[in-house]
């Protein structure tokens, strides 16, 4: 794919070399088409150093915008014979991080951008930059860290260390800005939490430069006043599904900015619900806190030892880390509003992340009186197998009515419910790091193993309509929910049965509904 490009720019040599007219914009654009020095910046450049694939190729261009070099491309493919795509050019946006226009073009079905390198630079009351073309150094100098400030030279084929410190960094596993943090947290303060983020994705070690400098409350009042709500809630995401979330929570704290990242708002009247007006960080006491980081951690191993996939992981994490301060009710509504103040409102997330986290926090409290505390009975395997198996059998209706109520992975349910009894102390902390089984996983064991899973996805052997009619019921109602919740528990209860079982239930049981006066 790239030496696609180096033969494109050599055809632009060529064609330009036949053009009469030395002054024409033609001859001139390709020339600099052909004189352009490609390099691929920042993230791709920094997962191959490491071993990974990267699909996100971002080519830095030094004398031609994206859209010209992309049009000399597609010119190319057309000369070759190759199949074209359109060109995608996003306009200068910075409201939405896009300072420059970046095209898009596409070479053998991979997607790449091209942008021209550039300078920033800040005023005191906007992360927004005033962007200008600017030479290699300064585009290098301008980035983030100094892991994402590494080039590929196309030409050369060498990757380039302008910041000095990059190679360095990405070998010795540190986050590092390439200007001094101090002003770069100033200028963008958003900078702060991506630096914790790339800590956490890669496990590297954020430098003393960087933890000093986010300490400052200047800092501080930066990150609360110029970042918008929906770009915290990126990064947010971001972390949340890649690498070591405990860990970046943890530096927040260490920080002192989870009280700016974590908030909750309460709607007031007259104003549109998604307003984030009069913001209250969230409150965890150091045991909540503690407690909070315990069960990220452990339904973090939990969810890669069972292959939770990576949607339900993440509302798991989330859940987890909110459930020690989230409030004691089991009203879905009022958790619900709680939930939906700081996911939506705060962090501007999606509302399915919302009822995801909480249903799993809900479910997990509905669980929780049929798993052991752990620390009150000290059983064996057996043991414990034995009592989960007759909990099944003994509680098979509220059992099945609550798994075939869950849309979720009902495993996650069973790994927080039984991480509820605990309090984070470092005595929970060991027994997990020794690798003793949680209830939770016995209960997933119990279920996995039983008839219940079963039930999950069970048909109805009567539908309402036949039971309307066994109950010669000429229209329903709302009193129809109870009798097919009834019908819906013998079901449970007698599974595997058949529809002659269950006409029988209904024949021997009419009387017992109660439906007289609606007949």
């Amino acid at each position: 794919m790239f030496d696609f490009l180096m033969d494109m720019q050599k055809w632009c040599n060529e064609v330009a070399e036949k053009i009469t007219d030395k002054d024409s914009d033609e001859y001139k654009l390709r020339m600099l088409v052909a004189q352009t020095e490609p390099r691929v910046a920042g993230g791709w450049c920094r997962d191959l150093l490491l071993g990974s694939d990267s699909l996100d190729i971002d080519i830095a261009l030094d004398k031609v915008d994206g859209e010209q070099y992309s049009h000399a491309i597609v010119d190319y493919q057309k000369k070759m014979g190759m199949e074209t795509r359109s060109i995608g050019v996003i306009v200068e946006n910075p409201e939405q991080s896009k300072h420059l226009k970046t095209a898009t073009t596409h070479i053998f079905g991979v997607a790449l951008d091209f942008v021209n390198l550039r300078s920033e630079e800040y005023t005191s009351n906007s992360r927004i930059p005033t962007v200008r073309y600017g030479t290699p150094e300064e585009d290098a100098h301008r980035r983030d860290l100094t892991i994402n400030a590494l080039f590929y030279n196309l030409r050369t084929r060498q990757v380039e260390d302008f910041v000095k410190t990059g190679l360095s960094d990405l070998k010795h596993g540190i986050i590092r800005t390439p200007l001094p943090s101090h002003q770069t947290f100033l200028d963008d303060p958003l900078r702060v939490i991506r630096a914790v983020r790339m800590a956490a994705r890669f496990h590297f070690l954020v430098s003393d430069e960087i933890m000093e400098a986010a300490l400052q409350p200047e800092i501080h009042e930066a990150l609360h006043s110029k970042i918008s709500r929906e770009r915290v809630g990126i990064e947010l995401l971001k972390i949340l599904k890649n690498g070591d979330p405990v860990g970046a929570f943890a530096c927040f704290k260490e920080m002192m900015i989870h009280n700016i990242i974590f908030t909750c708002v309460q709607p007031q009247k007259g104003r549109n619900c998604f307003d984030y007006v009069n913001p209250v960080p969230l409150e965890w006491s150091d045991q909540q806190w503690a407690n909070a980081l315990f069960r990220m951690r452990t339904t973090l191993l939990l969810a890669e030892s069972y292959n939770i996939d990576s949607e339900a992981r993440m509302a798991l994490v989330f859940a987890a880390f909110l459930s020690p301060i989230a409030p004691q009710t089991d009203r879905r509504d009022v958790l619900g509003h709680w939930m939906d103040s700081l996911v939506m409102i705060s962090w501007r997330l999606p509302r399915k992340l919302s009822n995801a986290v909480t249903d799993l926090i809900l479910s997990a409290r509905q669980l929780q009186s049929y798993i052991i505390n752990k620390h009150t009975v000290e059983s064996n395997l057996q043991t414990l197998r034995k009592h989960y198996k007759e909990v099944l059998e003994k509680e098979r209706v509220s059992l099945g009515m609550w798994i075939r109520s869950f849309n979720g992975d009902y495993r996650a349910v069973c790994f927080l419910s039984a991480l509820l009894h605990t309090q984070g102390t470092e005595i929970e902390e060991q027994l997990y790091v020794d690798g003793q089984l949680t209830h939770g996983e016995i209960f997933v064991e119990a279920i996995t193993n039983s008839v219940l899973l079963e039930i999950r996805s069970m048909d109805l052997l009567l539908n309402g309509k036949e039971i309307m009619q066994l109950l010669r019921l000429k229209r329903g109602g709302r009193f129809m929910t109870g009798i097919v919740d009834q019908y819906v528990q013998w079901q449970i209860s007698a599974w595997p049965c058949t529809k002659d079982d269950a006409l029988q239930f209904m024949e021997e049981n009419a009387c017992k509904f109660n439906v007289q006066d609606h007949r």
